[in-house]
């Protein structure tokens, strides 16, 4: 099975339980249903990621309208699980959920600039919600809920290490807000609180409050 989309292409062995119906009238379209059980998957040209690997699950075309049951897959060294609709036509539009837990060393690779400079270590947990058509890219609806659990990293102006995050946050790509529900965790070995929003878009905005009880020694390099 081959399915192209510019720039999207997947490939994938796949075995395909179809009816077809004739139509009632003349001129009326044939009806057309089927369940594609897909294997050894891989998909390229996709958005952010750029490729997924190990594609496997269950597929049902009725019509113009391809449900995904359940499809798993492999990106960014992580595992994943996908669900939602892709309407076809020629200008595709899909509604899908992702889920995912990815590591942050990886997750970071996505924004070299922002990011990767952090050095962030642990597992951060992913549900990617996406709306709209491939061809509009980056204009698309994707919002992301994101789950910190123990993950540790290294604040690049001062060096100093941040142990132990955990919270909540979501991410809107459209507006590249950032909304911190709440976080907690280490800094060096003072616990700390943090909520806000972050503007993501360059240059960075940031509207945070910050809880701690902090060495004055670990401070010094944030005061004027």
């Amino acid at each position: 099975l081959v399915w192209e989309q510019v720039p999207i292409r997947v490939m994938a062995d796949a075995r395909l339980e179809a009816t077809a119906t004739p139509p009632r009238h003349r001129g009326e379209p044939w009806s057309l249903e089927a369940t594609v059980h897909v294997e050894q998957g891989r998909a390229t040209g996709l958005p952010v990621i750029q490729e997924a690997d190990h594609l496997r699950g269950t597929l049902e075309l009725v019509q113009q309208t391809l449900v995904i049951q359940q499809l798993h897959g492999t990106s960014l060294g992580a595992d994943w699980q996908l669900e939602g609709e892709v309407h076809l036509n020629e200008d595709p539009f899909f509604e899908a959920l992702l889920r995912t837990r990815v590591e942050a060393a990886e997750l970071a690779k996505l924004s070299e600039d922002l990011a990767r400079p952090w050095q962030p270590q642990g597992l951060v947990g992913l549900s990617i919600v996406g709306r709209g058509r491939p061809s509009a890219w980056p204009h698309m609806e994707v919002m992301a809920k994101i789950e910190l659990a123990d993950v540790a990293a290294t604040i690049p102006k001062t060096g100093q290490g941040v142990r132990r995050l955990s919270g909540r946050a979501q991410y809107d790509h459209l507006t590249s807000r950032l909304s911190i529900e709440t976080a907690n965790g280490f800094l060096e070995t003072s616990p700390f609180t943090l909520q806000g929003n972050v503007n993501l878009a360059q240059p960075p905005t940031m509207d945070l409050a910050l809880e701690t009880d902090v060495e004055l020694a670990l401070a010094q390099p944030w005061l004027p």
